[in-house]
């Protein structure tokens, strides 16, 4: 597993201020968490997980079930990826663990393929944020 440190001022600007973080930081965040260097250190939990094309890195972030900030959360992270990465990818029809409701956008990079999705899960009262990056395979 990769050690997380860090970033937790951009994230932290991120969620918590009615403006998100300057475009500059948050990109280069974005880069240092696909580059597995750094983490989104406000996630509730980031890890490294072992995928088809290699070490994928994820965060997620842990909301109540369908809390409004959970949504917002969401949109912002969306429109920052979408500001570093372009156009904001088809919502994709991917295998999940049976959430309630299930939202989710790919993007691709030059060097991975990004995966943000938003789960309801009643069963465990709780609403889901989920930042995935897959290397992209050669």
């Amino acid at each position: 597993m990769t050690r997380w440190r860090g970033l937790s001022g951009v994230f932290a600007t991120l969620l918590l201020l009615p403006s998100p973080a300057p475009a500059g930081e948050f990109c280069a965040a974005l880069e240092a968490f696909i580059a597995q260097a750094e983490p989104f250190a406000d996630a509730t939990q980031c890890a490294t997980a072992l995928g088809e094309t290699g070490p994928s890195p994820y965060c997620f972030w842990r909301y109540e079930l369908r809390a409004p900030e959970a949504q917002r959360a969401f949109d912002m992270l969306l429109s920052q990826i979408q500001t570093c990465v372009g156009a904001k990818g088809p919502a994709a029809d991917q295998d999940v663990n049976h959430p309630d409701t299930y939202t989710a956008h790919l993007f691709q990079t030059d060097q991975a393929n990004l995966s943000l999705s938003l789960k309801d899960k009643s069963s465990l009262g709780e609403t889901l944020i989920f930042l995935r990056a897959s290397p992209r395979a050669e």
